[in-house]
């Protein structure tokens, strides 16, 4: 590849097109061996830019790093579970983008992305913070919907009500210290059989400790003989998702 010209490249020291070095001499016709790193000056060994395109490239590898792990740390922080990822991405992101813009060349290559990468970043991590309470919340919700407390639950009555249309009684006690939220699925199966041919579900909200409540379902099924049992007690849905 040709040589820039020295009315489009001036002399000056520039970003090193091979990456082993922070900053590499151009002369204004080719690269030379002086080269520099966190401010001291070095003489490459290896004469020339390897790899590089024998002029300024105007890339900077830090901000179009930080740049990179900016957006990374904007999708991902917010997301419950993953803010860790989000949030090390962000500061990251940060550190990459300050180093990038100290350390910038007189021609100010990669300032668009290293100014990106330190907003994404710093947005970034702001919603890491959001992140680790939706987790916390998120987690609390799940752990409510699959341990729901201590409970004893029974079918008392099983009977058809009219043409097709059957009904489950049943009751439910609180046996914990503290009020509870439960849903509990009942199964209209055939007689003898765990042949579900309905399901139904109902709310108990607030049942105060040491107390009972009753609830009644109904499904319609055109099977003659049924069976009516309690296939499932858990606790609210999560921010009142169905899963089901």
């Amino acid at each position: 590849m040709s040589e820039p010209r020295a009315d489009t490249h001036p002399a000056d020291w520039y970003p090193d097109p091979g990456g082993r070095y922070d900053l590499r001499y151009f002369n204004g016709t080719s690269w030379t061996a002086d080269v520099s790193t966190s401010g001291q000056r070095y003489v490459d060994p290896v004469i020339g830019a390897p790899g590089g395109d024998g002029g300024p490239t105007g890339r900077n590898g830090r901000a179009i790093a930080a740049l990179v792990l900016g957006i990374v740390g904007l999708l991902t922080a917010w997301m419950p579970f993953f803010f860790v990822v989000g949030a090390v991405a962000s500061v990251l992101a940060v550190v990459f983008a300050t180093v990038a813009l100290r350390r910038m060349d007189a021609a100010g290559s990669g300032r668009g992305p290293a100014v990106a990468g330190l907003v994404t970043g710093g947005i970034g991590c702001v919603a890491a913070i959001g992140g680790f309470f939706f987790t916390v919340a998120l987690s609390n919700a799940i752990d409510a919907y699959e341990n729901p407390g201590p409970h004893e639950v029974a079918i008392t009555n099983c009977v058809e009500t009219g043409s097709s249309i059957w009904s489950a009684e049943g009751t439910i006690t609180n046996l914990d210290d503290e009020p509870h939220d439960y849903v509990i699925d009942v199964r209209f199966a055939r007689s003898g059989t765990d042949n579900a041919q309905r399901t139904a579900r109902v709310e108990v909200e607030s049942l105060e400790p040491g107390t009972s409540t009753t609830f009644e379902v109904q499904r319609s099924t055109a099977i003659d003989d049924i069976s009516c049992s309690v296939a499932d007690v858990h606790g609210p849905m999560p921010f009142g998702i169905d899963f089901d």
